[in-house]
């Protein structure tokens, strides 16, 4: 593996916009069961006292790119990401089409993972969004990166890239650019590493503008995904998503 000094001999400036799918359903599920601004107010206010802390490097913002900093990671760990380890990863996609592939392989994951829970019988409607970074990073496709290429792809194997990232974390580097796994089209990502990746003075909306709403149907062996406005749709084979040993098709 490499030095610290070593990978940040090999980084370099990483700027332009990146995409991430997210479920805002927060403010539907309070507006549901209260029965006003001022009541739904209030019941947020009491929901925000239970969650951790906000960052002090991201009080300025959005709830939409701080909540990966928030938060602590999944109960395994992720791919940028140790289980237990404070330090956020904001993972995003160079394209929305590849974005949203990674999401379908994840919500896909959560049914096989939960061999009781049945299929959902409706489409469910994410949002994706773009966000301007400007960051110092390295490129695992490229030199010389790309000889350990099938650790970094490894669909279930997260050390070797989980030990990459705390590298470039010590190197001071803010993000790690990647061959997406889960996109059978190719598509890479682009991980930040901390909130001050972020470039640019981010205002109030100016996320919720340039987002797009898609929706994604996992049925029996395909997952279905769609995008109204500008026009896109695509369906995957459960098996598309990744070649991953987990995902094997019902009977």
């Amino acid at each position: 593996m490499w030095t610290v000094e070593e990978v940040k001999s090999e980084s370099s400036l990483y700027e332009g916009p990146i995409w991430r799918v997210v479920e805002v359903q927060s403010v539907k599920a309070t507006a549901r069961i209260t029965d006003g601004d001022e009541e739904q107010h209030i019941l947020e206010s009491i929901l925000e006292e239970t969650k951790p802390p906000i960052p002090e490097n991201c009080s300025e913002l959005d709830f939409l790119l701080f909540t990966p900093f928030r938060y602590g990671p999944e109960p395994t760990g992720s791919r940028f990401r140790r289980v237990g380890q404070e330090d956020g990863a904001f993972y995003g996609a160079e394209s929305a089409e590849t974005a949203i592939a990674e999401l379908a392989f994840l919500q896909l994951l959560f049914y096989l993972e939960s061999p009781e829970t049945t299929l959902p019988s409706r489409p469910v409607e994410k949002t994706a969004f773009p966000v301007n970074c400007s960051a110092s990073h390295i490129d695992l496709t490229q030199s010389p990166f790309d000889q350990k290429r099938a650790l970094w792809e490894d669909p279930v194997d997260y050390r070797a890239c989980q030990d990459i990232a705390d590298i470039a974390r010590s190197a001071e580097l803010q993000a790690i650019r990647s061959k997406s796994v889960r996109d059978p089209d190719g598509g890479y990502n682009v991980t930040l590493l901390t909130p001050t990746a972020f470039s640019g003075d981010i205002e109030q909306g100016e996320l919720a503008r340039n987002a797009q709403t898609w929706t994604i149907f996992i049925r029996d062996k395909t997952v279905q995904v769609w995008r109204e406005f500008p026009r896109h749709s695509r369906e995957y084979l459960w098996t598309d998503l990744g070649n991953d040993p987990r995902v094997v098709p019902k009977n």
